[in-house]
């Protein structure tokens, strides 16, 4: 059962209004996007911290950069 699975459960079991059920599970979903975006920036910067140390060993290498536009990320 997944975390928001849980969660609902959870709610349903208690005698609230569907407003402050939906209040709750928005404020529950956000929390869990941000924590989720922040284990991705935080495995990003570990990935960043080993290249660097292996740049600063002589074990690096530098690779040019592929430029996109915004709109191509969107596809």
């Amino acid at each position: 059962m997944s975390t928001r699975e849980k969660i609902i459960e959870l709610l349903e079991t208690h005698e609230l209004s569907e407003e402050t059920m939906k209040k709750i599970y928005d404020y529950v979903c956000f929390v869990i996007a941000e924590a989720e975006k922040a284990k991705r920036n935080a495995e990003y910067i570990a990935k960043i911290d080993k290249a660097a140390a292996q740049f600063e060993a002589g074990k690096g290498q530098i690779h040019e950069l592929i430029e996109v536009e915004d709109d191509d990320l969107k596809e």
